[in-house]
């Protein structure tokens, strides 16, 4: 055809153009980022174009929607290695890289020639005959023994195996002695053709004997934890206690402080707090150890002025004390052949059981007839019936010597075609401002996935008739307490708390992934289980349903609660989907779903 063709009065000239040339994909290598490793094995991350196909060592690899791929588990063999790496086009086009690492043989250990002891590693206050574990690392297969400087006794050291192989590792048990007044140094020696000898950190001294001491809590809260541990997130806590209980202080390690609830039973508790101000007073001596006992409680129900909002009514269960002793709850649900019990366990510690009157008034729409029993010496338990599908929530209150137990009646019958009509629902994006959270390796910070999902899951939630408080909004930090206190102040009927997850690559980046769901308390394992099986929906690998998590907002609302680990930041594939706005409009359609299905079977 002639290139000019008249069209009408026009003319039309099609020009032959030369073929453009053919872009070839990205190749971008993030990990690994040594050039030599002791390993047998490497784990290859890198980043190509979205649409193209990959192959690593003539293996397919999966390119995600952000165009991260990875390869695990590569074998090495000693010396010098090379791994193709190969990245095709949609048009055929590709490109290709060889990742050169050489696995060169690991560095022998260090032989080990000084002595340390790194435990305990702060000073202690105990009393007499508690034990006291010494560790010690030193040159292996040597014997030894640990003491109390100033004290006779010495115990010998015992070394842990490896494989049947000395590790250098020595371990001891001491005794407080009877009379250690001042504190003392832990000394362990080494016999060899040089000995050694080295201190612990921390001293010991033994508790003293004569009046009790007593002190009472200043701080608002005051945890009490069953040993002396590290918890990233807190926890387990045997009881949170209010201002102004009392306790018996029987030792001390470091700014922990060792307190009696109970015949046979202890707690710790910090005796300065994270601000530095401390969160017990000593009261004068001959202040008597806490006793309580009452011979009646009374069960009442109706509007608390203090109960946002607007005096939302409650049922109570309020307790005359002899005096102010430490107190926990916890919810327990009970399956029946008429469906599932609610209870509340309240145990009273330093009490003893002397009830004859309890007393419940038909404005108690909520709470039934409670039972009183004495557990163990000094521990008496009240077991509260909870009537409906669901415990709503709960919390307790000591003013003075009286205790206060309160109980939420819910939301009440729902609509059936709009079950979150009405309801409130308070949302925590985790983290925020200074505090990023976890990193994902292509970039995705922790806090914005968070914000990102909560954003859309608001939207979605207010379009179904709920009503919904932000405890993060923005690129901001509140603190986990204050978060909470929003919660409760909003008079919100259920809190979900979105976060994503994190594990080390130093395995695999692609070893870790999916999706799980957190609560602590019984009565919140429903809601959670159903979000569990929601998110479950969207093609997600399962990482659990997981329970006792003791997060400050799971922790300390006055409401259901609930945490969804989205996903996995550390794998490319679960990071790609978070950071990608479709998903988490996705992800909040099924969100919704699953909290109006709890809603409405939830309902009275």
């Amino acid at each position: 055809m002639h290139p000019a063709i008249r069209a009408g009065s026009a003319l039309l000239f099609f020009c032959a153009l030369p073929s453009e040339a053919r872009a070839e994909p990205t190749l971008e290598m993030l990990a690994p980022t040594k050039s030599e490793t002791p390993s047998e094995v490497c784990h290859l991350l890198c980043r190509t174009d979205p649409d193209a196909t990959v192959t690593v060592a003539g293996k397919p690899a999966e390119v995600y929607r952000n165009g991260a791929f990875a390869a695990d588990n590569l074998p090495l063999e000693l010396g010098a290695n090379a791994i193709e790496i190969v990245a095709t086009a949609p048009d055929g086009v590709t490109t290709t890289q060889t990742l050169q690492i050489t696995r060169v043989e690991p560095a022998p250990p260090k032989p080990v020639t000084t002595l340390t002891v790194s435990e305990p590693a702060r000073d202690a206050v105990l009393p007499p005959g508690e034990q006291v574990v010494v560790r010690a690392v030193g040159p292996p297969g040597l014997s030894g023994t640990a003491s109390i400087v100033g004290q006779p006794l010495t115990t010998p050291l015992a070394e842990e195996l490896a494989e049947g192989e000395p590790t250098g590792r020595y371990t001891a048990v001491l005794r407080v002695p009877d009379e250690l007044s001042s504190p003392a140094e832990i000394t362990v020696r080494l016999e060899g053709e040089s000995p050694l000898e080295s201190a612990a950190p921390g001293k010991l001294a033994a508790w003293p004997a004569g009046l009790p001491r007593v002190v009472e809590v200043t701080a608002d809260r005051l945890g009490v934890v069953h040993g002396l541990h590290y918890i990233r997130l807190g926890g387990p806590y045997l009881a949170e206690l209010p201002r102004g209980t009392r306790l018996e202080a029987v030792g001390s390690v470091g700014n922990m402080l060792q307190v009696r609830l109970c015949e046979g039973l202890t707690g710790w508790v910090r005796a300065e707090g994270r601000d530095g101000q401390p969160t017990v007073d000593d009261l004068p001596p001959g202040t008597p150890v806490p006793a309580n006992h009452f011979t009646y409680f009374l069960i009442t129900g109706g509007p608390l002025p203090s109960n946002p909002p607007d005096g939302e009514p409650v049922d109570t269960v309020t307790i005359g004390l002899s005096a102010p002793v430490a107190h926990a709850v916890r919810s327990r649900v009970t399956p029946t052949a008429d469906g599932d019990r609610n209870e509340l366990l309240l145990d009273l510690f330093n009490t003893h059981h002397a009830t004859t009157w309890i007393s419940r008034k038909e404005t108690a729409a909520l709470l039934g007839d409670p039972t009183v029993e004495q557990v163990t010496d000094g521990r008496l338990r009240i077991t509260v019936p909870v009537a409906g599908r669901q415990l709503w929530g709960y919390w307790t209150e000591l003013t003075g010597n009286t205790l206060r137990l309160h109980v939420r009646r819910g939301p009440g019958p729902g609509q059936p075609d709009a079950p979150l009509a009405g309801k409130v629902i308070a949302l925590e994006a985790g983290h925020g401002g200074s505090d990023s959270g976890a990193v994902g390796r292509l970039g995705l910070r922790e806090k914005d996935a968070n914000l990102m999902a909560v954003t859309a899951l608001d939207e979605e939630l207010r379009r179904r008739g709920a009503e919904t408080v932000l405890l993060r909004p923005d690129d901001t930090s509140p603190s986990l307490w204050q978060r909470a206190e929003q919660a409760n102040a909003s008079g919100a009927h259920l809190l979900v708390s979105i976060h994503a997850n994190a594990a080390g690559t130093a395995r695999g980046f692609l070893r870790v992934s999916g999706t799980s769901v957190y609560f602590l308390g019984e009565h919140n394992r429903r809601p959670a289980e159903i979000l569990w099986r929601q998110m479950l929906s969207l093609d997600w690998n399962d990482f659990g349903l997981v329970g006792n998590f003791h997060y400050t907002p799971l922790r300390n609302t006055r409401t259901p609660a609930v945490l969804i680990e989205q996903a996995f930041l550390s794998h490319p594939g679960d990071e790609a989907r978070l950071g990608d706005p479709e998903y988490h409009r996705q992800q909040a359609v099924v969100i919704a779903d699953g909290l109006e299905s709890f809603f409405r079977e939830s309902s009275d």
